[in-house]
């Protein structure tokens, strides 16, 4: 049976929706929309009560509420599918040209997986030297660290179940909540990577001819809590001199001895569009 795909859309942003439209008939993928929802637009008790749902690890504003809310809007319609899987993806993203394939039939994604990761933000992940299993020529890996972004990813109906209780008292940015084990609910889920990826955000491909501009309306919103990014704001002094840099040191000595000493290893996850081999932001592979 094939995987549903829903795909998160402002009404205040129909020139997206065309653009998105118009790369699932590129691939051959029929979306569904689901209107997202816009934190400009909620009522202001609604998002004063948000302020104690964060960790205050980073930065909560209009952008970072809506999105959060949007997928949660998604998880409830997929908690009550009688598929056992959905594709959820955001309107600003591009596909590789068999992205389709994914989406024919849930016979090849892991059994035991709650989500499975289908998107590259070109950040280093730790995942297995070689992968569990293939579908289509892609690797199926478990995700070992965290892995930003919520442009394009598989959730099971119970993952789904799973991510609507994890987060009932929470509000932080939804990628950091699902990806990043920081916040306590990625290792609650058993969550996998596909690579090379099958979509990538606009903004990240910009190399590419099919390069449309689409900016990040997230990003874009000033925050209302947290806004120095809380925990994680930017350090000074002292700590930007010496101590940063040290630690960037043991993160990366550590990250050598994973590689040499483990089945496992950190590396970007690349992506192929229309025949160009990104490895990382703007950076394709050569010849």
């Amino acid at each position: 049976m094939t995987i549903p795909c829903y795909y998160i859309n402002l009404d205040r942003s129909p020139e997206r929706d065309a653009s998105f439209r118009a790369e699932c008939a590129r691939v051959g993928i029929e979306p569904t929309r689901v209107a997202a929802v816009d934190g400009r637009t909620l009522p202001d008790e609604l998002i004063a009560a948000m302020g104690p749902r964060t960790s205050g690890e980073y930065g909560v504003g209009y952008g970072e509420i809506g999105c959060f809310l949007s997928h949660v809007r998604v998880w409830e319609i997929v908690a009550a599918q009688t598929q056992d899987w959905a594709f959820v993806c955001e309107d600003d993203i591009h596909f590789a040209s068999n992205a389709a394939n994914f989406l024919q039939s849930s016979d090849w994604l892991p059994r035991d997986a709650d989500l499975l990761k289908a998107e590259t933000v070109f950040q280093r992940v730790l995942m297995g030297k070689e992968p569990a299993s293939l579908a289509f020529g892609h690797g199926l890996f478990r995700l070992s660290s965290v892995h930003g972004g919520t442009a394009g990813y598989f959730v099971s109906r119970w993952g789904a179940e799973k991510l609507l209780k994890l987060t009932s008292a929470a509000c932080d940015p939804v990628d950091q909540l699902m990806f990043n084990p920081k916040l306590g609910i990625s290792g609650k889920l058993a969550i996998w990577q596909l690579e090379p990826a099958i979509c990538v955000q606009d903004y990240l491909v910009t190399p590419s001819d099919r390069h449309s501009g689409v900016e990040s309306i997230v990003n874009a919103a000033p925050r209302l809590f947290h806004p120095d990014g809380g925990r994680a704001a930017k350090s000074r002094g002292f700590d930007r001199r010496v101590l940063k840099p040290l630690r960037k040191l043991g993160v990366v000595m550590q990250r050598m001895m994973i590689n040499a000493l483990t089945a496992h290893r950190f590396r970007k996850v690349p992506i192929e569009i229309d025949g160009v081999r990104f490895v990382a932001a703007g950076k394709v592979s050569k010849p």
